[in-house]
């Protein structure tokens, strides 16, 4: 024998609302009569559960808090070691221009400063090609392609390219692409520099190669002048060599003379 099955009341939805409104009047009721009593039992039954939270999340709190550290730390060595290159280029800088004031000091009047010729710069960049300056001797001094000019009496900063009788044109080692020939000071170790515009230049080196932020590159001959030094070290890459970036000790187009050897 087979007997229908009685279908669902149709009100369990209305059921539960009453019953949510009619807690939420009793609790409400409690809480107005017995006011600071009830206070204290909730509280008595949500203590617990405010431990057992700070409890759990506190070492996921010191976790994120280590990591934050440590990223402000690193993120803090390194604008450290930056600002201590730049101080150092600074300081290299703020020494040849005290060393190129006495030499133009000690010159003034005088064409000639031993074999070197003290001469204006007339042009530079952005009024001269990148890279370029033009000065004010030429043939008629006894200035010839290839003469080496300088800065500063010591830091040598390229070669004179195209002269007339009275200018010349200078195309500095730093011109992008160009390749020269340094020396290191401190090693003696030689290596070909290219030129990166904008007074800098690089050098790819193998990883375990001796050299050091601040160690200056120098002309090859003896006369040791200096062409420039290091500021950044990019040991970063996955491979098994490292970029070198170098910088003009001095601060080429902010110089009004060039010494023409």
């Amino acid at each position: 024998m087979s007997y229908l099955l009685k279908s669902k009341p149709k009100n369990t939805g209305r059921s539960k609302f009453i019953a949510v409104v009619l807690i939420y009047i009793l609790l409400s009721l409690i809480g107005f009569l017995f006011g600071n009593s009830w206070r204290r039992v909730v509280w008595g039954v949500a203590r617990p559960v405010w431990a057992t939270g700070t409890f759990v999340w506190a070492p996921f709190a010191s976790i994120k808090n280590y990591f934050s550290l440590k990223n402000d730390l690193i993120e803090r060595n390194l604008s450290l070691e930056e600002q201590n290159a730049t101080l150092l280029l600074k300081e290299a800088d703020y020494d040849l221009v005290v060393k190129e004031n006495e030499n133009l000091k000690n010159e003034l009047g005088r064409q000639f400063s031993g074999t070197k010729t003290i001469s204006s710069i007339l042009s530079k960049p952005p009024r001269s090609p990148y890279d370029t300056l033009v000065i004010d001797v030429g043939s008629a001094d006894n200035i010839t392609p290839g003469s080496k000019v300088y800065i500063g009496g010591n830091i040598i900063v390229g070669l004179v390219t195209n002269i007339t009788p009275h200018t010349s044109l200078v195309n500095l080692f730093s011109s992008g692409g160009q390749k020269q020939d340094a020396t290191i000071s401190r090693t003696g170790a030689t290596f070909t520099l290219t030129g990166n515009g904008g007074q800098n230049f690089k050098v790819e080196v193998p990883k375990d190669t001796d050299i050091l932020w601040g160690d200056e590159f120098l002309y090859p001959g003896i006369n040791h002048s200096i062409i420039a030094s290091v500021y950044y070290i990019d040991t970063e890459s996955q491979g098994s060599f490292k970029t070198i970036y170098l910088r003009v000790p001095i601060n080429v187009f902010a110089s009004d003379y060039v010494f023409v050897d």
